[in-house]
């Protein structure tokens, strides 16, 4: 779902499903939506999920700000106050 929220913020219907700028887009978003898996997804039952941030429009609009016409080969978790931990690389 964050992955998806992601890739709201672009015009993808007017790029090929098949093409390099698509394929670079869903990778990278993908990217992102890993890294922030790796510090703040977790069981519910043990940790404090903070899933309504993590699908807002506000916090994706600014992780979607990292994703530029590179790739990136950085792992880069988002920040929430108060959630997450360090994540090694």
């Amino acid at each position: 779902l964050q992955q998806l929220a992601l890739l709201k913020g672009f015009d993808l219907d007017k790029l090929d499903p098949a093409g390099p700028d698509f394929v670079h887009l869903v990778v990278e978003a993908a990217k992102l939506a890993f890294a922030d898996r790796e510090a703040f997804y977790g069981d519910p039952a043990f940790v404090d999920v903070p899933i309504e941030t993590l699908l807002s429009e506000a916090y994706n609009s600014e992780r979607r700000k990292l994703i530029t016409d590179r790739a990136s080969l950085e792992l880069r978790p988002g920040t929430i106050a108060g959630a997450g931990g360090k994540v090694e690389a």
